[in-house]
């Protein structure tokens, strides 16, 4: 998968403005194409990101349950945590609830 990897992010990375290159290689990931290969049931979301082990782009879609959603590197096979900013927020609601609800059981 790798010479696929490749490919995509050829053709992706010429295509950033400087700022989107930029904000990459300080830690975000863009997503830039939804794709779905054979064998799959959905499209899945594909993001470029900077892998601070080997010092480059990579290209990957999320991998794991949204708790812990991470991407590959696909050259030093580094994963770069991918969790949403919001599942903290998720979590800590169902904390409170779980702690407040009525009655003892």
């Amino acid at each position: 998968m790798d010479w696929a990897n490749d490919t995509k992010l050829n053709e992706y990375l010429p295509k950033l403005s400087w700022l989107q290159e930029k904000r990459i290689r300080n830690g975000a990931k863009i997503k830039v194409c939804e794709e779905q290969w054979l064998g799959w049931t959905g499209k899945l979301p594909f993001y470029i990101f900077w892998c601070s082990d080997c010092d480059g782009f990579g290209y990957d879609y999320p991998h794991g349950h949204i708790e812990a959603q991470y991407l590959n590197c696909h050259r030093c096979d580094t994963r770069i945590d991918f969790v949403p900013w919001w599942v903290a927020l998720q979590q800590l609601w169902y904390v409170a609830k779980y702690m407040f609800r009525g009655g003892a059981r």
